[in-house]
């Protein structure tokens, strides 16, 4: 009798895991309960606003404390920038990493005037991953972008290449993913649309990043939303020809 109860107890765990699972899979509580500790621990660059974001603050600061004269690339975005040397990994002259850990498309607006002092010949932009995990619409997140092209086109005299890279995608676990990515989805599609009329050069992810069904591949991320070495590595290849064609007259 007791191996019986112990055997329709196995069962019965194995079951509620599996359910547990496709719950989670298919609702991404998970995702959910991860994003609302941290919320709750005040965790930076989970503010709703970039000026409530402590990183935002600290990182402008030190920013304008480090003018980096000699940067020949201006690296702009949010922790799919800041986390990385991009000097190093791109073998490419000094390039001077502007990423902020949760900003937003506004939040880079407002920093632009930061970087009056850059002398290089290329700026690269990627941007938007926090606008589309606070529910922003694509067409706010590309009208922002654009502005932000135009204020660097108009600062720098239009003598400078401006690169923007595609939102990336988040992962199929990631609360609300699939419409996420709708969002990420029109979003490039306006900004691939608008490249060749505003001037910039717009480089898509998609083939490297997303599976079949549209979300953020599983070896290409570490927790559904940030990047994985893997990731970057098929990222410096998009980004290398931008980087040794000269600037485009404009």
């Amino acid at each position: 009798m007791k191996r019986y109860l112990l055997m329709i107890s196995l069962a019965l765990n194995v079951l509620m895991a599996g359910l547990l699972f496709w719950v989670n899979m298919r609702y991404g509580l998970l995702g959910k309960a991860q994003r609302v500790w941290l919320q709750e621990k005040r965790m930076p660059g989970f503010a709703p606003r970039h000026e409530l974001n402590r990183n935002y603050q600290v990182r402008r600061e030190l920013f304008r404390m480090d003018r980096n004269q000699a940067a020949r690339v201006l690296f702009l975005g949010d922790s799919h920038v800041a986390l990385v040397d991009w000097t190093s990994l791109l073998g490419a002259p000094l390039v001077a990493n502007r990423g902020i850990e949760g900003d937003t498309t506004a939040g880079v607006l407002a920093r632009l005037s930061d970087e009056a002092g850059f002398s290089g010949d290329t700026a690269i932009l990627w941007i938007g991953t926090n606008d589309v995990l606070r529910g922003e619409s694509a067409e706010r997140i590309a009208g922002r972008v654009s502005r932000i092209v135009e204020e660097l086109f108009r600062a720098h005299a239009s003598r400078i290449t401006v690169v923007v890279l595609a939102v990336a995608p988040v992962a199929r676990w990631v609360e609300n993913g699939r419409i996420r990515n709708r969002t990420v989805t029109e979003t490039n599609q306006r900004l691939a649309s608008a490249a060749g009329k505003e001037g910039y050069r717009f480089i898509s992810t998609e083939d490297l990043l997303t599976d079949e069904a549209g979300f953020l591949r599983g070896d290409m991320t570490s927790d559904g939303v940030h990047l994985s070495a893997m990731a970057y590595s098929g990222i410096v290849a998009l980004l290398r020809p931008a980087l040794e064609t000269p600037p485009v007259a404009r």
